[in-house]
């Protein structure tokens, strides 16, 4: 697989707290413990494939924001051999971040996200026709706030123009990949006749 890998969608920062309790409204719980690492689908699958083979050429597409987090996110990826030419950086906007809270004793998880620069990132923001890599893929759309504003029929028309549309543009050349986000939009979708399965 010369050509590589691209991936496309979001990427965030984990704030990982450890507490010792979930606090009750106007209560107080303690941070126990807390780190700092690259999370969303695009860093999290990029740097899962760059382990396991330094040699594919990887390159991510997604958008961040002009301050610390975004610096820390090139930096993270770069230092995986990822390439991140690929990444839009959005003036005024936070980078998307995430503060998962996590219960000591019972490992239970509870995610406070601030969608940052995913309220703006759309595919308009890539060039498609700068992909040449031999697999595309796109996950976590509906973290992404232009894919995520009607409902319904609505929802599916906006998710049909967004995920379907654009990649085919570069059908010829890359093998495109989106996750099956369907089935809880089926109902409305196969009236619309706009997925089909393979």
């Amino acid at each position: 697989m010369e050509r590589g890998i691209s991936i496309a969608g979001t990427i965030t920062v984990d704030y990982n707290k450890v507490i010792d309790r979930y606090a009750e409204k106007g209560m107080l719980s303690n941070i126990l413990s807390c780190t700092r690492s690259v999370g969303g689908c695009v860093p999290n699958t990029l740097i899962n494939l760059s382990r396991m083979d330094p040699a594919i050429p990887l390159y991510a597409y997604g958008g961040i924001g002009n301050d610390e987090n975004g610096e820390f996110v090139l930096s993270v990826l770069k230092a995986h051999g990822i390439h991140t030419e690929g990444i839009k950086v959005f003036d005024g906007e936070l980078t998307a971040f995430t503060d998962c809270m996590t219960v000591e004793s019972t490992g239970e998880r509870t995610f406070f996200f601030a969608r940052g620069v995913s309220r703006r990132f759309s595919m308009e923001d890539m060039d498609f026709d700068a992909i040449e890599t031999d697999m595309f893929h796109m996950g976590y759309a509906l973290l992404m706030e232009p894919f995520d504003r009607e409902e319904g029929e609505e929802l599916c028309w906006s998710i049909y123009r967004q995920l379907w549309l654009m990649p085919k543009k570069i059908a010829a050349r890359s093998q495109p990949s989106i996750p099956l986000i369907w089935k809880a939009l089926w109902p409305s979708c196969r009236m619309l006749k706009l997925i089909r399965f393979r």
